[in-house]
């Protein structure tokens, strides 16, 4: 399978795009420097992606404050995902870099929810079909749900 890699030559990055539209609707949770939002692609109903907020290719590249922001923000998801969506558990992978043949070029952690029942079939993200914009709203706002009332 050929490897697949956004890293854009003209220098723009998806999730930097995405940050900076300020879409709202897609955010599940938000730190002083990082957020949780609702992806074009979703291999699992429910899955987001943890950022920090500013252009970051690897866990070294953080400051303290910045990988302590990100992970109580991972964790909010994590919260807001098993309450909201009623999963038995989920999965989190963190992949840096084509060698780790991670396609995003912006560290990221991926949350993807886990239910009972057969297993799924793994696709490469490259080959999911984009969600469509307004469904990824209705489960940015049901994951938005599952947060503690002080938190949205």
């Amino acid at each position: 399978m050929p490897y697949v890699h956004d890293d854009d030559p003209e220098g723009v990055c998806g999730v930097c795009e995405h940050v900076a539209a300020g879409d709202e609707s897609l955010v599940v949770a938000r730190g002083a420097t990082s957020l949780a939002f609702v992806p074009s692609r979703q291999p699992t109903y429910g899955t987001t992606l943890v950022v920090p907020t500013r252009h970051v290719l690897h866990p070294l590249d953080l400051s303290n404050e910045e990988a302590d922001d990100l992970f109580l923000t991972l964790r909010a998801a994590v919260g807001a995902t098993m309450t909201a969506l009623d999963c038995e558990s989920s999965h989190i992978s963190q992949y840096v870099g084509a060698l780790a043949e991670e396609p995003t070029a912006h560290l990221h952690w991926r949350l993807e929810p886990r239910y009972s029942g057969p297993p799924t079939t793994w696709t490469p993200l490259h080959r999911l079909e984009p969600t469509a914009r307004d469904e990824r709203r209705a489960i940015g706002e049901r994951l938005r749900g599952g947060l503690p009332a002080a938190d949205h």
